[in-house]
Protein backbone atom coordinates (compact mmCIF):
# COMPACT_ATOMS: atom_id res chain seq x y z
CA UNK A 1 0.00 0.00 0.00
CA UNK A 2 1.40 3.31 -0.98
CA UNK A 3 0.90 6.59 0.90
CA UNK A 4 1.61 10.12 -0.16
CA UNK A 5 2.22 13.21 1.99
CA UNK A 6 1.71 16.72 0.80
CA UNK A 7 3.37 19.64 2.63
CA UNK A 8 1.95 23.16 2.26
CA UNK A 9 4.41 25.92 3.05
CA UNK A 10 2.99 29.28 4.22
CA UNK A 11 5.14 32.34 3.72
CA UNK A 12 4.96 35.95 4.77
CA UNK A 13 3.88 38.30 2.02
CA UNK A 14 6.63 39.78 -0.09
CA UNK A 15 6.91 42.53 -2.68
CA UNK A 16 8.64 41.04 -5.66
CA UNK A 17 8.85 44.25 -7.61
CA UNK A 18 11.25 47.01 -6.77
CA UNK A 19 10.29 49.45 -4.10
CA UNK A 20 7.87 52.23 -5.09
CA UNK A 21 9.60 55.35 -6.36
CA UNK A 22 8.59 58.92 -5.56
CA UNK A 23 6.40 60.57 -8.20
CA UNK A 24 5.93 64.17 -9.29
CA UNK A 25 2.70 64.96 -11.15
CA UNK A 26 1.33 68.26 -12.44
CA UNK A 27 -1.89 69.45 -10.89
CA UNK A 28 -4.90 68.15 -12.83
CA UNK A 29 -3.12 65.08 -14.19
CA UNK A 30 -3.35 61.40 -13.07
CA UNK A 31 -0.92 59.65 -10.72
CA UNK A 32 -0.45 55.85 -10.64
CA UNK A 33 1.34 53.50 -8.24
CA UNK A 34 1.61 49.71 -8.97
CA UNK A 35 3.02 46.89 -6.88
CA UNK A 36 3.13 43.04 -7.32
CA UNK A 37 2.51 40.93 -4.24
CA UNK A 38 3.02 37.17 -3.78
CA UNK A 39 2.20 35.10 -0.72
CA UNK A 40 0.23 32.18 0.67
CA UNK A 41 -2.36 32.45 1.89
CA UNK A 42 -3.21 35.28 -0.46
CA UNK A 43 -2.43 38.56 1.33
CA UNK A 44 -4.81 41.44 1.88
CA UNK A 45 -3.57 44.70 0.36
CA UNK A 46 -4.39 48.22 1.66
CA UNK A 47 -3.33 51.64 0.46
CA UNK A 48 -3.04 54.66 2.74
CA UNK A 49 -2.32 58.40 2.38
CA UNK A 50 -0.47 60.07 5.26
CA UNK A 51 -1.64 57.23 7.52
CA UNK A 52 -5.30 57.30 6.42
CA UNK A 53 -6.58 54.11 4.75
CA UNK A 54 -7.93 54.76 1.23
CA UNK A 55 -11.09 53.37 -0.30
CA UNK A 56 -12.39 53.57 -3.86
CA UNK A 57 -13.88 57.03 -4.55
CA UNK A 58 -14.20 59.63 -7.28
CA UNK A 59 -10.54 60.52 -6.75
CA UNK A 60 -9.01 57.17 -5.81
CA UNK A 61 -9.34 53.91 -7.75
CA UNK A 62 -8.04 50.61 -6.30
CA UNK A 63 -7.35 48.01 -9.01
CA UNK A 64 -6.42 44.33 -8.48
CA UNK A 65 -5.29 42.07 -11.34
CA UNK A 66 -3.97 38.68 -10.15
CA UNK A 67 -0.86 39.59 -8.17
CA UNK A 68 -0.74 43.24 -9.31
CA UNK A 69 -2.26 46.00 -7.16
CA UNK A 70 -2.59 49.51 -8.54
CA UNK A 71 -3.59 52.84 -6.94
CA UNK A 72 -4.86 55.44 -9.44
CA UNK A 73 -5.30 59.08 -8.35
CA UNK A 74 -7.30 61.12 -10.88
CA UNK A 75 -7.06 64.90 -11.37
CA UNK A 76 -4.55 65.40 -8.59
CA UNK A 77 -4.57 68.57 -6.50
CA UNK A 78 -2.31 69.91 -3.80
CA UNK A 79 -4.52 68.19 -1.19
CA UNK A 80 -3.45 64.70 -2.35
CA UNK A 81 0.25 65.46 -2.10
CA UNK A 82 2.07 63.46 0.55
CA UNK A 83 3.17 59.97 1.63
CA UNK A 84 1.52 56.87 0.19
CA UNK A 85 1.91 53.37 1.64
CA UNK A 86 0.92 49.94 0.41
CA UNK A 87 0.61 47.21 3.09
CA UNK A 88 0.19 43.50 2.33
CA UNK A 89 -0.96 41.29 5.25
CA UNK A 90 -1.66 37.62 5.89
CA UNK A 91 -1.62 35.54 9.07
CA UNK A 92 2.12 35.24 8.97
CA UNK A 93 2.81 38.96 8.95
CA UNK A 94 2.80 42.02 6.82
CA UNK A 95 5.07 44.01 4.53
CA UNK A 96 4.83 47.74 3.77
CA UNK A 97 6.18 49.77 0.89
CA UNK A 98 6.13 53.60 1.05
CA UNK A 99 6.57 56.37 -1.51
CA UNK A 100 5.90 60.12 -1.90
CA UNK A 101 3.70 62.03 -4.33
CA UNK A 102 4.57 65.62 -5.25
CA UNK A 103 1.96 67.79 -6.97
CA UNK A 104 3.43 70.51 -9.17
CA UNK A 105 1.78 73.66 -10.42
CA UNK A 106 1.01 73.61 -14.15
CA UNK A 107 3.53 75.33 -16.40
CA UNK A 108 2.44 78.71 -17.71
CA UNK A 109 2.85 79.22 -21.43
CA UNK A 110 4.68 82.25 -22.80
CA UNK A 111 1.37 83.69 -24.04
CA UNK A 112 -0.17 83.28 -20.59
CA UNK A 113 2.88 84.88 -18.99
CA UNK A 114 2.59 87.85 -21.35
CA UNK A 115 -1.11 88.28 -20.57
CA UNK A 116 -0.40 88.03 -16.85
CA UNK A 117 2.33 90.65 -17.13
CA UNK A 118 0.14 93.02 -19.16
CA UNK A 119 -2.76 92.89 -16.74
CA UNK A 120 -0.83 92.57 -13.51
CA UNK A 121 -1.40 95.61 -11.33
CA UNK A 122 1.82 96.94 -9.79
CA UNK A 123 2.44 99.95 -7.60
CA UNK A 124 3.97 101.35 -4.42
CA UNK A 125 2.27 102.49 -1.20
CA UNK A 126 2.56 106.16 -0.19
CA UNK A 127 5.44 107.53 1.87
CA UNK A 128 6.27 111.10 2.97
CA UNK A 129 9.66 112.36 1.80
CA UNK A 130 8.92 115.79 3.38
CA UNK A 131 6.72 115.89 6.49
CA UNK A 132 4.77 118.88 7.80
CA UNK A 133 6.43 120.77 10.68
CA UNK A 134 5.04 122.49 13.84
CA UNK A 135 4.16 126.19 13.49
CA UNK A 136 3.76 129.07 16.00
CA UNK A 137 1.91 132.16 14.84
CA UNK A 138 0.23 135.24 16.30
CA UNK A 139 -3.47 135.91 15.75
CA UNK A 140 -4.27 137.33 12.34
CA UNK A 141 -1.17 135.78 10.79
CA UNK A 142 -0.76 133.36 7.90
CA UNK A 143 0.28 129.70 8.20
CA UNK A 144 1.72 127.16 5.73
CA UNK A 145 2.06 123.39 6.18
CA UNK A 146 4.20 121.92 3.34
CA UNK A 147 4.64 118.25 2.43
CA UNK A 148 5.92 115.96 -0.30
CA UNK A 149 4.71 112.38 -0.79
CA UNK A 150 5.77 109.59 -3.14
CA UNK A 151 3.93 106.47 -4.32
CA UNK A 152 2.68 104.71 -7.44
CA UNK A 153 0.20 105.98 -8.37
CA UNK A 154 0.70 109.45 -6.84
CA UNK A 155 -1.34 109.36 -3.61
CA UNK A 156 -4.48 111.36 -2.89
CA UNK A 157 -3.98 113.74 0.06
CA UNK A 158 -6.51 114.86 2.66
CA UNK A 159 -6.08 117.29 5.57
CA UNK A 160 -7.53 116.90 9.07
CA UNK A 161 -7.70 118.96 12.22
CA UNK A 162 -8.15 116.42 14.96
CA UNK A 163 -10.70 113.93 13.63
CA UNK A 164 -12.39 116.38 11.23
CA UNK A 165 -11.46 116.72 7.56
CA UNK A 166 -10.57 120.24 6.40
CA UNK A 167 -12.36 121.60 3.33
CA UNK A 168 -11.01 124.48 1.17
CA UNK A 169 -12.48 127.93 1.86
CA UNK A 170 -11.72 131.61 1.35
CA UNK A 171 -9.17 131.60 4.20
CA UNK A 172 -7.99 128.01 3.67
CA UNK A 173 -6.26 127.08 0.41
CA UNK A 174 -5.26 123.45 -0.30
CA UNK A 175 -2.80 122.72 -3.13
CA UNK A 176 -1.72 119.28 -4.44
CA UNK A 177 0.86 119.21 -7.25
CA UNK A 178 1.35 116.41 -9.82
CA UNK A 179 4.83 115.63 -8.44
CA UNK A 180 3.40 114.69 -5.02
CA UNK A 181 4.20 117.98 -3.27
CA UNK A 182 1.63 120.36 -1.83
CA UNK A 183 0.58 122.54 1.08
CA UNK A 184 -2.27 123.99 3.08
CA UNK A 185 -2.35 127.78 3.55
CA UNK A 186 -4.49 129.31 6.31
CA UNK A 187 -5.00 133.06 6.52
CA UNK A 188 -6.14 135.32 9.39
CA UNK A 189 -5.70 132.50 11.91
CA UNK A 190 -7.35 132.68 15.34
CA UNK A 191 -6.56 131.07 18.66
CA UNK A 192 -9.30 128.49 18.10
CA UNK A 193 -7.34 127.32 15.02
CA UNK A 194 -4.68 125.90 17.35
CA UNK A 195 -4.45 122.10 17.41
CA UNK A 196 -3.03 118.99 15.77
CA UNK A 197 -3.11 118.99 11.96
CA UNK A 198 -2.71 115.73 10.02
CA UNK A 199 -1.85 115.13 6.38
CA UNK A 200 -3.01 111.71 5.08
CA UNK A 201 -1.84 110.26 1.76
CA UNK A 202 -3.47 107.14 0.25
CA UNK A 203 -3.51 105.10 -2.95
CA UNK A 204 -4.76 101.55 -3.77
CA UNK A 205 -1.59 100.06 -2.23
CA UNK A 206 -1.65 101.69 1.20
CA UNK A 207 -1.80 104.80 3.35
CA UNK A 208 0.64 107.10 5.19
CA UNK A 209 0.20 110.12 7.45
CA UNK A 210 2.19 112.83 9.23
CA UNK A 211 1.10 115.44 11.75
CA UNK A 212 2.21 118.71 13.33
CA UNK A 213 0.96 121.16 15.97
CA UNK A 214 -0.25 124.70 15.26
CA UNK A 215 -0.07 127.18 18.16
CA UNK A 216 -1.82 130.54 17.65
CA UNK A 217 -1.10 133.10 20.42
CA UNK A 218 -2.48 136.55 21.23
CA UNK A 219 0.15 139.32 21.66
CA UNK A 220 -0.22 141.05 25.08
CA UNK A 221 1.74 144.32 25.60
CA UNK A 222 1.98 146.11 28.99
CA UNK A 223 1.08 149.84 29.47
CA UNK A 224 4.67 150.80 30.23
CA UNK A 225 5.83 148.95 27.12
CA UNK A 226 3.17 150.77 25.09
CA UNK A 227 4.51 154.09 26.33
CA UNK A 228 7.99 153.11 25.25
CA UNK A 229 6.75 151.96 21.85
CA UNK A 230 6.46 154.57 19.17
CA UNK A 231 3.12 154.09 17.47
CA UNK A 232 3.52 154.78 13.81
CA UNK A 233 0.84 156.77 12.01
CA UNK A 234 0.55 157.87 8.44
CA UNK A 235 0.77 161.58 7.76
CA UNK A 236 1.34 163.51 4.55
CA UNK A 237 2.66 160.46 2.75
CA UNK A 238 5.37 159.69 5.33
CA UNK A 239 5.51 158.07 8.78
CA UNK A 240 6.09 160.04 12.01
CA UNK A 241 6.07 158.95 15.65
CA UNK A 242 3.88 160.33 18.46
CA UNK A 243 6.99 162.01 19.92
CA UNK A 244 7.68 163.69 16.60
CA UNK A 245 4.04 164.81 16.40
CA UNK A 246 4.28 166.46 19.84
CA UNK A 247 7.49 168.28 18.84
CA UNK A 248 5.88 169.48 15.65
CA UNK A 249 2.88 170.88 17.56
CA UNK A 250 5.19 172.86 19.88
CA UNK A 251 7.09 174.27 16.91
CA UNK A 252 3.80 175.28 15.25
CA UNK A 253 2.64 177.14 18.37
CA UNK A 254 6.00 178.95 18.61
CA UNK A 255 5.75 180.02 14.98
CA UNK A 256 2.29 181.43 15.58
CA UNK A 257 3.58 183.45 18.57
CA UNK A 258 6.48 184.82 16.50
CA UNK A 259 4.17 185.80 13.65
CA UNK A 260 1.92 187.58 16.15
CA UNK A 261 4.74 189.67 17.59
CA UNK A 262 6.26 190.43 14.23
CA UNK A 263 3.10 192.11 12.86
CA UNK A 264 3.76 195.89 12.03
CA UNK A 265 0.76 197.20 13.98
CA UNK A 266 1.79 195.21 17.02
CA UNK A 267 5.38 196.50 16.79
CA UNK A 268 4.06 200.14 16.66
CA UNK A 269 1.94 199.69 19.79
CA UNK A 270 4.90 198.19 21.61
CA UNK A 271 7.09 201.21 20.72
CA UNK A 272 4.41 203.74 21.96
CA UNK A 273 4.11 201.90 25.26
CA UNK A 274 7.91 202.08 25.76
CA UNK A 275 7.96 205.86 24.89
CA UNK A 276 5.21 206.55 27.41
CA UNK A 277 7.14 204.69 30.08
CA UNK A 278 10.25 206.82 29.34
CA UNK A 279 8.33 210.13 29.73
Amino acid sequence: MCSFQFQVTETAPKFFLSQLSPAAVTSGETARFTVKVSGFPKPTVQWSHNGTILKTSSMYKLIEEREEYTLVITKVTSEVQGEYSCTATNRFGKTTCTTYLEVKKPDVSQAEKWVEKMFKVTGQPPTFTVQIQPVRCSEGGEVYFNYKASGDPIPDVKWFKGAFQIQPSRNCIIIANPDGSGFINMKSVKQEDSGLYTCKASNPFGEASCGAELVVFRESVSVSHKQEQMTVVQKKGYKVSMTEQATERRVTRLRKVLRFYTQPSLQKNVCLQRATQLN
